[in-house]
C-alpha cells in the first residue's frame, strides 16, 4: 500500500519532535493544508521547535501532507491500515507514533470533510394559489390567471429548517416548465428500464 510520493526519508526528521502535543499539532496542519502547502510562518515556527533548517520542515511537512493524503485516500481509520502505508523496513516507533496520531485523528478528519462538502438542497414540499389579475389598458379590463407557486426546501446549513422560494407563472411559462419536468420524468424512467 506505500506509494512513491510519500518522501519517508523524510519523516525521519519526525522524531526530532520537542513534544507529543507537536506531533499531533504538526500533523493536524498538514491536514489542515493538504491541498496547498504548509504556510512559510508556520515552517519558520515548526523549524524553530524542532531545531531544524525551513528546508528541512518544509520536506518533512510535504512528506505528511502525503502520507494524510494517502491515509485518507485509503480511509485508513486503524492504526494497522496506517502501518500498511509504510515500507516494511520503516523506523518502528515512528511507524507507530505517525500510525497513531493519524489513526486517532481520522474520525475528527472525516467529520470535517463531510461537513465542507457542497450539497444540494432536497425538495420538501409544493403548494400553488391561482390568482387572477386585473390589467387595465386604457377603456378595457382584463383578468389574467396566474399561479404563485411556493416550493419549499431543505436548508443545506441547517437540517432542521426549511426554505422557501415563491414566485409567479403564466400559463405559458407553467407550460414551459411541465415541458421540462416531462422529459426529465421520461428520462429518468428509461434510466430505470435500463436498470432493470
Amino acid at each position: 500500500m506505500s506509494l512513491s510520493q510519500i518522501d519517508f526519508q523524510s519523516l525521519g526528521i519526525f522524531l526530532r519532535c520537542p513534544k507529543r502535543s507537536v506531533a499531533e499539532e504538526l500533523v493536524n496542519k498538514c491536514f489542515q493544508y493538504r491541498y496547498t502547502a504548509l504556510p512559510d510562518a508556520e515552517i519558520t515556527s515548526y523549524a524553530s521547535l524542532f531545531q531544524e533548517s525551513n528546508d528541512n520542515i518544509r520536506s518533512l511537512a510535504d512528506a505528511l501532507i502525503a502520507l494524510v493524503k494517502t491515509a485518507i485516500f485509503y480511509q485508513c481509520s486503524t492504526q494497522e491500515a496506517v502501518s500498511n502505508i509504510f515500507p516494511g523496513d520503516f523506523q518502528t516507533n515512528l511507524k507507530n507514533l505517525l500510525s497513531t496520531i493519524i489513526s486517532t485523528q481520522m474520525p475528527a478528519w472525516n467529520n470535517e470533510m463531510q461537513s465542507s462538502q457542497l450539497s444540494i438542497p432536497k425538495f420538501k414540499t409544493l403548494d400553488w394559489n391561482i390568482n387572477l389579475k386585473t390589467s387595465h389598458s386604457g377603456t378595457t379590463h382584463s383578468t389574467v390567471p396566474t399561479a404563485m407557486v411556493k416550493i419549499e426546501i431543505e436548508n443545506i446549513a441547517d437540517s432542521q429548517t426549511n426554505d422557501h422560494i415563491e414566485f409567479e407563472m403564466g400559463r405559458e411559462t407553467l407550460q414551459a416548465m411541465l415541458d421540462g419536468l416531462g422529459k426529465i420524468r421520461d428520462q429518468l424512467q428509461s434510466v430505470a428500464a435500463a436498470d432493470e
